[in-house]
């Protein structure tokens, strides 16, 4: 039993009592003995307290600054997305990056493939088959034909697809064009597989770089060209089974949905981005502080709500954005217009603030869970307190009779300390008196013996003279006994 310590004073003593003495004393009767052990719920409560500080729960609240920004920036995305996504327009970028006179195009046609001079090759084979499979050079053939030929060549074969890299790298190494297709006759589909060695009639295929680098060379340039690159996974569209959907991949990119302008739609995203940061963080950011220290009308929040609020506002702009392209593209009946990095960046927030919403319930859960797990902690300590105080008041009887025995031993000791002081100052004194008396006799016989001597004693005088001269009487010391004294 761990208890509360009292102190016993008076003008003689000072002791310290604790209270765990009333473990070792036996009860009195009638006494109330049951004990009562004490929780030591102090460290834990603080470690408690440290954990529930350490949980985040706020969030940052929106004003007008706020939504002049949101509004502001998805204004800036609606304009930068009309002069550089929209093919259709003759000012935007796509559009310029699509005719066939843009610098960086002739620039390329002009420095890579024709730098190169790679006669044959594979990625650009534009032949013609039959139904069956059979390669049609320059016959006329009334069937069904299929055909990898056109401006439009690179979305019908499997080269020009970026996520089928190494299907075009076999291709390159080996200088055979391996691809197929589908074609309907009276409602079935027939699958044709193709794989045409170039290098027959003298039509040779030949590297003088590595076919890696050659590739990524050729596939660099096509990115350029008028057409640009299929969307990484168009060749599932251009080589499907259905006819309608193979005309509608044919149709989107001869519109000019491509790999280049599905990038250049991502300037509109990216510079909202770069806005709606930049504003967070000159804003909210305390930079008089050391450390990340976020501030909002000079209230501090954590990390956890600055990042909440970011989100927000980039979900609100780009999702404003986002209504104006999709109404664009609703209005002209084309899906062209449509953002698509808009609609993946929408998509991605939505579900990043759907978790961060999540978690912040769990927080707060688990904050209140916290608080009250403590509550009844610290309840709990002060029942304990309150029966200690009820175990010592009980049991004040045996704490008086065992603190009353102590001091009567501790005066009995004195006492008996006491007496054997008197004892020895009684001594003391009896031997002070029978000393002071003995040196006074001692004084008396010796001022009767040195009354007779009256005369100045030359220091070069001897004993016996010096007697001789004396009134000592001879019978009364020997001579003897007075020079041995």
């Amino acid at each position: 039993m761990s208890g509360s310590c009292c102190t016993f004073a008076s003008k003689t003593m000072t002791m310290d009592i604790d209270f765990s003495i009333l473990n070792t004393i036996e009860p009195l009767p009638d006494d109330y003995r049951e004990k009562v052990e004490t929780m030591n719920a102090d460290k834990e409560i603080e470690l408690l307290q440290k954990e529930i500080d350490s949980i985040s729960t706020d969030k940052m609240p929106f004003d007008k600054y706020d939504y002049i920004c949101i509004f502001a920036t998805a204004i800036i995305e609606i304009f930068t997305d009309y002069v550089t996504c929209d093919p259709t327009k003759k000012f935007s970028l796509a559009s310029k990056f699509n005719d066939s006179k843009n610098p960086l195009g002739e620039w390329c046609n002009k420095h890579i493939h024709e730098a190169i001079k790679h006669p044959n090759n594979p990625l650009d084979f534009q032949g013609k088959f039959d139904e069956f499979g059979n390669q049609l050079f320059g016959k006329v053939h009334t069937g069904p034909t299929i055909s990898f030929g056109g401006s439009d060549h690179r979305q019908l074969t499997y080269g020009h697809d970026l996520l089928r890299f190494f299907h075009a790298l076999k291709e390159y190494k080996t200088g055979e064009f391996m691809d197929g297709g589908f074609i309907n006759i009276d409602g079935k589909s027939i699958f044709v597989e193709v794989s045409t060695k170039l290098n027959v009639k003298e039509n040779v295929f030949s590297t003088q770089e590595h076919p890696l680098w050659g590739l990524i060379c050729h596939l660099f340039a096509d990115f350029w060209s008028t057409r640009s690159l299929p969307i990484p996974g168009w060749s599932n569209l251009s080589h499907s089974s259905s006819r309608e959907i193979r005309q509608w991949a044919a149709e989107m990119y001869a519109d000019g949905f491509n790999f280049r302008t599905e990038l250049l739609k991502n300037l509109p995203v990216a510079l909202g981005e770069f806005i709606i940061r930049v504003y967070c963080y000159a804003r909210f950011r305390d930079k008089d502080q050391a450390g990340k220290v976020y501030r909002f009308n000079n209230i501090e929040y954590s990390k956890e709500a600055y990042r909440y609020k970011r989100k927000q506002m980039l979900l609100f702009s780009h999702a404003i954005a986002l209504s104006f392209s999709v109404g664009k593209a609703v209005m002209a009946e084309n899906p062209l217009f449509v953002n698509t990095a808009m609609i993946l960046r929408v998509c991605q927030l939505s579900i990043n603030l759907f978790v961060d919403e999540v978690n912040y319930n769990h927080r707060v859960f688990t904050k209140i869970t916290l608080e009250q797990y403590k509550a009844r902690l610290e309840q709990s300590r002060y029942i304990v307190i309150s029966l200690e105080n009820i175990y010592y008041t009980a049991n004040y009887q045996r704490l008086i009779t065992e603190l009353k025995s102590k001091t009567d031993e501790l005066i009995k000791l004195r006492l008996h300390n006491a007496e054997e002081l008197m004892d020895l100052q009684t001594k003391y004194d009896s031997s002070k008196i029978a000393n002071k008396y003995l040196m006074q006799q001692n004084n008396e016989e010796i001022r009767d013996l040195t009354k007779g001597i009256s005369v100045v004693i030359d220091p070069d005088i001897t004993l016996e003279e010096l007697v001789e001269d004396s009134d000592i009487e001879p019978d009364m010391y020997e001579l003897k006994e007075l020079v041995d004294k």
